[in-house]
């Protein structure tokens, strides 16, 4: 960690989009399982179900970037057994979540992952887990790459990063003293 700059007082965050998203939920699953719970979360628009229940895939899932059939596949190449897709180990909304720590998570309106994530916060707080949710209205999945294109776009991805590292260097200052 110090060969990176970083200060091993503080600990370690982690951070995902979309599929990144669960990625990071559940490496943090394992790490507090294992004895060393990250310092923080940054969830931006996670897959957090991999059955895909959640009702804006099919409200959002079609003409806003993220084609709710292109989802589903991507799913599959991941988890070709649907009987794994609710599995905790790969699935954060089926994993205990508790002792997790605060998390920074992000959604877009014209989402197909909105209700995943909606659900995903309620669940974090339902299990102690200080949760700053944060909705963007109008956006859209992926908004975090395409600030080139949308004014919008951009000033969520900015307005999110600088939330989060006013987060990360407040726990910072909290573990030097």
């Amino acid at each position: 960690l110090q060969e990176l700059g970083g200060d091993p007082a503080a600990g370690v965050a982690l951070a995902g989009d979309s599929a990144g998203g669960a990625l990071a939920v559940l490496a943090a699953v394992r790490l507090h399982a294992g004895g060393m719970t990250p310092s923080a979360l940054l969830l931006a628009y996670p897959n957090a179900d991999m059955t895909l229940r959640g009702d804006s895939v099919a409200q959002e899932g079609h003409g806003w970037g993220l084609e709710a059939d292109d989802l589903r596949w991507f799913v599959e190449q991941w988890l070709p057994d649907p009987e794994r897709r609710d599995d905790p180990q790969v699935s954060p909304r089926h994993a205990d979540l508790t002792g997790l720590p605060l998390t920074v998570l992000a959604t877009a309106e014209h989402d197909p992952l909105r209700d995943e994530g909606n659900a995903l916060a309620q669940q974090l707080r339902e299990v102690g887990v200080e949760v700053q949710h944060v909705p963007h209205v109008g956006l859209v999945h992926g908004f975090l790459g395409l600030g080139h294109v949308s004014e919008a776009a951009a000033e969520a991805s900015r307005d999110l990063f600088y939330q989060f590292g006013t987060l990360l260097r407040s726990r910072a200052a909290a573990s030097s003293h």
